[in-house]
């Protein structure tokens, strides 16, 4: 639990600094002089809430960790402490950043939602309830790493709001101009498919069938709630139909699943990479030297751009293997896969058709490769 709380801590300083863009303001005088200058500060209700149920969560963990040493009281008060600290900590530290307000109100509302989640931490810790908070026990790492890749890809970047308006846009591709897009609906449809199947294999102990279930139905619309994201009929339609495929193979063999997948898979790289399907005479120029795209463009884009491609080849090798194919086989067809795609795309206008696809392709094989001999070898039962 103390991992956990820490987990948290590391989540809320996140969203509540980003984008880490510091000024010179002054010390830390000057910071507490505007802290106590802009009380009182107005808030909307989205706002206290959001701030409430930001620092919940460390209430429960914090409180549930210091039960069993401190007594349910102490670990109360530890984590109300710990928490108002934290809360006060960051609102000093906004005041470097020009884009965030400083604002006193937040830290009571911080300490109001620790406050909650203390007390039903205080009543977890300690009894048998307590082991409802345990992480489950981790299979496959390779499966739990790619299910996280495609978590992290979904909910980039990261920044958190309740803001009625931003739900309000993000919702306006799926309710005003809804717009399937087959290629769209492929990818999601895979990549949630994908997911299922990897949550099965990496967290086995977790992963039933209305947990799975739970979370394609429950990220896509988070997501409305992180800033700048939003939500199409495309993706909305694909996580359905993932949703449908898991439920026909929950219970099935984990190979005729997996087979499936790689088709899946294999058919949205192929769709996604090609687009928008209309190829000129005349081929460009096919670049050589990987992760110069990477290097050119932006930080946030190359970084958003890679955690998309890491788990759609990371899952198409997975897939390969859990299917029956060797890691050589299946590196080596998705490597030619994606040098493929990168040839074909330099007769696709506004495509960047370079080798880089291919080598991450190579470098996530090995790397699946590694984790694999890496991993302790399960222990048949002893001889007698």
């Amino acid at each position: 639990m103390t991992r956990f709380a820490l987990l948290i801590v590391a989540v809320i300083v996140y969203g509540s600094l980003y984008p880490f863009e510091f000024r010179a303001a002054g010390g830390f005088a000057d910071a507490v002089e505007h802290f106590l200058s802009a009380w009182p500060a107005r808030s909307s209700l989205p706002d206290l809430a959001a701030n409430v149920l930001l620092f919940l969560p460390f209430g429960i963990a914090a409180s549930a960790a210091a039960a069993p040493r401190l007594g349910r009281l102490a670990a109360i008060a530890f984590a109300l402490v710990c928490g108002t600290a934290i809360a006060t900590a960051i609102e000093l530290t906004q005041h470097f950043i020009p884009v965030r307000v400083v604002n006193p109100v937040d830290v009571i509302c911080n300490a109001i939602g620790t406050l909650l989640g203390a007390f039903a931490g205080a009543l977890l810790g300690g009894a048998p309830a307590r082991g409802w908070l345990r992480l489950p026990a981790i299979g496959d790492r390779i499966a739990v790493l790619l299910a996280g890749a495609w978590i992290v890809d979904r909910l980039w970047p990261f920044v958190p709001t309740l803001d009625v308006q931003q739900v309000k846009d993000a919702l306006k591709p799926l309710l005003l101009r809804p717009q399937l897009d087959p290629a769209d609906v492929l990818r999601h449809a895979a990549c949630w498919f994908g997911f299922a199947l990897l949550m099965r294999a990496g967290l086995p102990g977790l992963a039933t069938r209305v947990p799975v279930l739970a979370a394609i139905a429950i990220v896509p619309f988070a997501a409305l709630f992180i800033h700048g994201r939003t939500l199409s009929a495309s993706a909305a339609l694909g996580a359905g139909l993932a949703g449908l495929l898991w439920l026909g193979f929950a219970q099935r063999p984990e190979r005729s699943g997996a087979r499936v997948l790689a088709l899946l898979m294999t058919g949205a790289v192929l769709a996604v990479g090609l687009a928008p399907y209309s190829f000129a005479a005349q081929a460009r120029e096919f670049g050589w030297v990987p992760f110069r795209g990477f290097v050119a463009g932006t930080q946030l884009a190359a970084l958003a751009s890679f955690l998309t491609k890491t788990y759609l080849f990371g899952t198409l090798v997975w897939a390969l293997v859990r299917g029956g194919a060797g890691i050589l086989a299946a590196g080596s067809a998705t490597a030619l896969l994606m040098a493929a795609i990168g040839w074909a795309q330099t007769y696709l206008p506004g495509r960047s058709a370079s080798i880089t696809d291919a080598v991450i392709a190579v470098c996530l094989a090995c790397t699946i490769h590694w984790l694999r001999e890496s991993a302790p070898q399960e222990r048949g039962p002893p001889r007698r």
